[in-house]
């Protein structure tokens, strides 16, 4: 017998698995520019610099710092710095070539921006690669920052906005970086094992979780792999291995920076999003 009732709840359940089912397209792109002709309008753009600007930055804001302002060049930072009313607990931090910046307080170690260097003081950071990745962003829906040290932090988010995600490496000097793609791979496999969704992923994105699925290793052997790339063997020769080590770390933060183009700011998102 026909029960109207008993047929209205399975229109409802089917509707709620769907919604539980949703498809969540999934996109990298190797470089911030020009992002293989497609916009970022519509999307949710994960920028990572794992050697070392978003590495650096989780690092800044976990400690304590109040925010992190991203610039695209040295004169900019410390033109803004110098238009400040007051200098109190502001920090000039960044780095050209992996080189400490003159007249800069900070470079881009994440070593350098522990609690009691950092907490409560804005940062005004440049960086050859990373900040220029972030300001390249700005026609995306939000803007986050990504890394091996918070990487379970930020799939968590990305999959509870279900919105399209575009990964965006910084790559080193115009050129592919390994170990941005590796971590763009290693995000992508996290959300697939992780969340309800499912999930479209583009040909970039495939080759993303391939490399990741090669690499797919203890800590210590990923810290060996982060030095096989170009960003990793330059850091050996400037004397920076330990920087390496810490941003080989997975899931050292629970702390995901979100960077607002408006404010031109990066701060933690707070619990409630």
């Amino acid at each position: 017998m026909y029960d109207p009732s008993r047929s209205h709840q399975v229109e409802q359940l089917s509707a709620a698995n769907y919604d539980r089912r949703m498809t969540q397209e999934i996109d990298v792109s190797f470089l911030p520019e020009p992002f293989g002709g497609k916009s970022l309008t519509g999307t949710f753009a994960v920028v990572i610099d794992v050697l070392r600007a978003s590495t650096t930055i989780v690092t800044a804001l976990a400690h304590g710092a109040k925010c992190v302002i991203p610039f695209s060049t040295p004169q900019e930072a410390l033109a803004h710095c110098e238009n400040l009313k007051t200098t109190k607990n502001v920090l000039l931090g960044g780095e050209r070539h992996g080189i400490l910046v003159d007249g800069f307080d900070l470079g881009n170690s994440p070593l350098s921006y522990d609690s009691q260097t950092v907490r409560d003081c804005t940062v005004l950071f440049t960086t050859t690669n990373g900040t220029n990745a972030l300001l390249k962003s700005t026609d995306a829906d939000e803007i986050v920052v990504g890394s091996f040290v918070n990487l379970s932090a930020v799939t968590r988010h990305l999959t509870v906005r279900r919105k399209k995600v575009r990964f965006v490496c910084a790559g080193t000097d115009g050129e592919v970086s390994f170990e941005d793609v590796l971590c763009a791979g290693a995000m992508i496999e996290k959300m697939a094992r992780t969340s309800t969704d499912e999930f479209h992923l583009s040909d970039a994105a495939v080759i993303a979780r391939s490399l990741h699925r090669q690499h797919r290793q203890t800590q210590r052997l990923l810290f060996e792999a982060l030095k096989e790339g170009r960003g990793g063997r330059n850091l050996l020769e400037l004397g920076f291995e330990e920087d390496i080590e810490f941003a080989s770390k997975v899931d050292l933060f629970e702390m995901v920076p979100r960077y607002n183009p408006r404010e031109g700011r990066i701060e933690p998102i707070s619990a409630n999003g």
